[in-house]
């Protein structure tokens, strides 16, 4: 006697159906815990995370990812096109089309590997990753994005970069970095810039100190020496600690080795005032080497070494001075800067005159005008041309104040003429043509002064 049937459907028949749906369930439990983890994995990574397929529409993101370019919860789901939060991820940049044009351009080149940094608004730094997502069969199944933020990471780099550049006690920049401006300076002289000086500083007797005091109290003179001399220089000036109480600086872009020799006179000044240490007072003065380019200079070390040599020859004829590589330039440039400092106190002391030189029509011997001269007579050089004051007052930076002066003085005597009734043809002024390159706008400071007297410019 055979068993039940039921149309044609065995028990066998349903066991079967049984088994590949228990299958079919054992397969979407695993697929479920599969997403679990990988949401999970998504939502642990410090990365800001989002997935798109291959229509360009969000496909997965993590909250990393929204809180990283602000995008508010009803503006990001799956399913929605990415373009709808792109804007948001560029608000967030400093460079917001740079931004949208790199993502526009790995969408249309699936094949690309993007890795580039982000600079955002508010000073943060992110590494942005992306790479085409793939299936067995090579198909495209869409892109990946991560986005991790380095912003702590660059700056301990660059702490530790700009600490490899300075002096640890000084603050100040090393040998290493004295050398490259060096180098650099050498290399812009020789295509035509102008020239430059370095200055070797040494500290007299300043083992004394270490010795009395300690080094605690060495290391705090050293300090100090530092940071009058980062406030004694040019922004474009370099100041750096090449090695226990040696300094120097480096002055690009100068054109007269006077600039070089004042700074140096100044520095002998400000290094020598007292220093305060925990046991009182600390005294110390330097001696300062200066050499200037010269075209026949290729090399760091042949510059180093006039230097070195300027600061021997100030050691050893009595220390607490400065003297230039050749002995002959430094008697030129302490004239010069004698005669600087002499100018700038005659300014002001009443010493300039100007005088006054007709000039004669030859063939007739009509008087065609009168030359306004300005003259120097120093107590102690005699009267001195104005050849000699023009150059010493360009260097000096002092020439708006001569000018303004003279300009005043030959319009007063203008003025006085006209009172007796003498109206010469023409008053000439001589002037340095500094006066007449922008920004200095010497017309405005003529036409002030002509309208005070009440004369005409024409005159």
């Amino acid at each position: 006697m055979t068993g039940p049937r039921v149309q044609g459907v065995t028990a066998g028949s349903v066991a079967g159906k049984s088994t590949g749906l228990a299958r079919l369930k054992r397969m979407h439990e695993q697929l479920a815990f599969s997403n679990l983890l990988l949401r999970a994995a998504m939502e642990a990574t410090p990365d800001g995370m989002l997935i798109i397929d291959a229509e360009n529409r969000i496909l997965s993101f993590n909250q990393r990812f929204v809180a990283m370019f602000g995008v508010p919860p009803q503006a990001i789901a799956a399913g929605l096109p990415a373009e709808s939060i792109e804007q948001f991820g560029a608000a967030t940049m400093q460079d917001p089309d740079a931004f949208l044009t790199r993502i526009r351009y790995l969408i249309a080149h699936p094949e690309e590997i993007g890795h580039d940094e982000l600079r955002l608004r508010d000073g943060r730094i992110c590494d942005r990753h992306s790479a085409g997502r793939y299936g067995a069969d090579n198909r495209y199944l869409g892109r990946i994005w991560f986005f991790h933020d380095v912003t702590e990471q660059r700056r301990v780099e660059a702490q530790l970069a700009a600490l490899a550049r300075a002096d640890a006690l000084t603050g100040l920049a090393n040998r290493t970095v004295l050398r490259e401006r060096l180098a650099q300076a050498i290399a812009a002289a020789q295509r035509g810039g102008n020239g430059f000086a370095v200055l070797l500083v040494d500290l007299d007797h300043f083992k004394i100190i270490n010795d009395s005091f300690g080094h605690a109290a060495g290391d705090a003179v050293l300090r100090e020496v530092g940071q009058r001399l980062a406030g004694a220089i040019r922004d474009t000036d370099l100041a750096a600690r090449v090695g226990g109480d040696e300094f120097a600086v480096l002055l690009p872009e100068i054109e007269d080795a006077a600039n070089a020799g004042r700074l140096a006179k100044m520095l002998c000044a400000a290094l020598a005032r007292p220093y305060r240490i925990a046991a009182g007072e600390a005294y110390t003065t330097p001696s300062i080497g200066i050499a200037l380019y010269a075209p026949g200079i290729r090399e760091v070390d042949g510059l180093l070494e006039q230097a070195d040599r300027a600061l021997y020859r100030a050691k050893h004829q009595g220390r607490h001075q400065y003297r230039f590589h050749s002995p002959e330039l430094d008697r030129s440039a302490r004239d010069r800067i004698e005669i600087v400092e002499a100018l700038r106190a005659a300014v002001g002391a009443g010493e300039l005159e100007l005088l006054f030189q007709p000039t004669v029509a030859v063939a007739t011997g009509e008087l065609t005008g009168i030359d306004a001269v300005v003259c120097w007579r120093d107590p102690v050089r005699g009267l001195l041309i104005p050849e000699r004051i023009l150059t010493a007052a360009d260097t000096a930076a002092i020439v708006p104040a001569i000018s303004r002066w003279a300009l005043d003085q030959a319009c007063r005597q203008l003025d006085s003429w006209r009172r007796e009734g003498l109206i010469p043809p023409l008053l000439g002024l001589r002037l340095s043509a500094a006066e007449l390159v922008p920004p200095r706008r010497f017309d405005r400071v003529a036409a002030d002064i002509l309208a005070g007297w009440r004369i005409a410019p024409e005159s």
